[in-house]
């Protein structure tokens, strides 16, 4: 898993920088990785700072996403945003798949 940071600094410029890579142990459950991803930000003193999550659509990080609202009742599902890429890609997966037999 990695965590990267994105801010804007007092000169109005955005910033980012790979906070932490890390291996998952164990299952890929929502509350494992909550663990890890929370005690990264704890270990950095960050976990008061996020303001968003952005992750894919896996179901694992709909898990995480309500764990970390478990330790954090300050962070809410609208932080939770989901990966433009990703549901780009699922869209155009399944536009080709309902044009299949029109592209053959």
């Amino acid at each position: 898993m990695s965590i990267t940071a994105h801010w804007i600094d007092i000169n109005f410029e955005m910033n980012n920088v790979l906070m932490d890579f890390i291996e998952l142990h164990g299952s890929h459950s929502g509350v494992n990785i909550e663990n890890v991803f929370s005690n990264s930000l704890i270990t950095y003193k960050v976990f008061d700072k996020k303001l968003a999550v952005t992750l894919d659509n896996a179901s694992n990080n709909n898990a995480f996403i309500a764990a970390l609202m478990e330790r954090d009742p300050t962070f809410d599902r609208e932080h939770h945003i989901r990966c433009f890429g990703h549901v780009l890609n699922l869209t155009a997966q399944d536009a080709l798949r309902t044009m299949s037999d029109e592209i053959n």
